[in-house]
């Protein structure tokens, strides 16, 4: 990809949107950006509502498919609301589930295994993508996924 706004020879974390913070996402065979993971020092604000509001831009700089990631923590995917939430985002925003993917950022294992699970798979039913952030990168290894 030979866009300005993400140069492939740039430091891994560019200016965004709304004054995210942007990594690129990308083919490693092909080289093609797909993606934008987004991240933010500042407290303003949900950080999930802000990736949802930059989907657009994002997606008028990438390419009309290319997926906006977040991080969010077990805590805040076990919530009862946390669905019913990000759907009404989504919905508010005009962003199609499937533009955004939630990366799970690994956190203490003793969690609310029913919720989490039931949350996933709404999520997964809605479109969203979902992934494991630096899975392996703390305490989780293969042998925890069961």
């Amino acid at each position: 990809m030979s866009d300005p706004a993400f140069p492939l020879g740039a430091e891994p974390a560019l200016n965004g949107p709304g004054g995210l913070r942007c990594r690129r996402i990308v083919d490693l065979e092909t080289g093609a950006v797909w993606g934008v993971e987004v991240a933010s020092r500042s407290a303003a604000g949900s950080l999930v509502e802000r990736a949802i509001d930059a989907v657009d831009p994002i997606q008028a700089i990438v390419g009309a498919r290319a997926i906006v990631s977040v991080d969010v923590s077990t805590r805040q995917l076990q919530r009862e609301s946390f669905v019913s939430a990000f759907a009404a985002m989504l919905r508010a925003a005009s962003v199609e589930p499937s533009a955004m993917m939630l990366e799970i950022v690994e956190g203490p294992r003793r969690s609310e295994h029913d919720s989490l699970v039931h949350n996933l798979t709404q999520l997964h039913e809605l479109g969203v993508r979902l992934a494991l952030d630096d899975f392996g990168a703390g305490s989780a290894s293969l042998a925890s996924v069961r």
